[in-house]
């Protein structure tokens, strides 16, 4: 699918544009890929699964956007698919579905560090208040 839309954006003169849609969690991939463990929230290849399920809304998204508009219109499609993938986000501290981000490639770096940093602070407050409630 993503190939797909990468033919596409080639045959309009938009090759230069890359967005990336991703999870800055270190261990993002391996819950991504684990489909041998039962979760009560969420599922495995829930980014996968997103982009999958969107492939005709995105398309369409593209197919209406000028030339001009052909990068924002990816970046909206971007965040589409962050948001419907957070959806299906296996959940445990809420760090992980934190740690998903959207941005152009340029930005990448900055990106996915105040992502984590997110993450980071929301797995520290909800570790936090279990503790809180185990001593209760």
């Amino acid at each position: 699918m993503l190939e797909k839309l990468r033919q596409y954006c080639r045959d309009n003169k938009a090759d230069n544009i890359t967005v990336v849609v991703g999870y800055s969690q270190s261990y993002a991939l391996e819950v991504h890929e684990r489909t041998d463990v039962k979760r009560r929230v969420g599922q495995p290849k829930f980014l996968e699964t997103a982009a999958r399920t969107l492939e005709p809304d995105i398309r369409n998204m593209l197919r209406r956007a000028g030339k001009d508009q052909l990068a924002e219109a990816m970046l909206r499609a971007g965040l589409l698919i962050q948001r419907e993938a957070q959806k299906l986000t296996p959940v445990d501290t809420s760090a992980l579905r934190a740690s998903a981000f959207t941005t152009t490639e340029d930005k990448l770096d900055q990106v996915s560090s105040e992502a984590r940093a997110r993450a980071q602070q929301i797995q520290t407050k909800v570790l936090a208040q279990r503790e809180r409630r185990k001593k209760r």
